[in-house]
């Protein structure tokens, strides 16, 4: 199944019997927008290793604008090609 965008969840931590949420960074998630599914894998994992846990992606440009009215995010970064 071919999903337009997906957004990372707040990860959750399970402590001893207790659900502790993880810190999102930015507080505004960050988008990614481009055609290739692998290049949008790799730009999450690089950033989320990085300590940068809010980011959502999209693989289909026109869904891009209804992402832009229900939300804000801190960067967007698209493919022009």
């Amino acid at each position: 199944m071919k999903h337009p965008w997906r957004g990372s969840p707040s990860p959750e931590l399970h402590e001893k019997g207790k659900s502790v949420t993880a810190k999102v960074f930015p507080s505004h998630p960050i988008l990614f927008v481009d055609d290739e599914e692998q290049f949008l894998l790799s730009a999450e994992l690089t950033l989320s290793s990085n300590g940068i846990n809010n980011v959502e992606t999209c693989n289909d440009s026109r869904e891009v604008m209804e992402l832009l009215k229900s939300r804000h995010f801190s960067l967007i970064a698209l493919d022009i090609n």
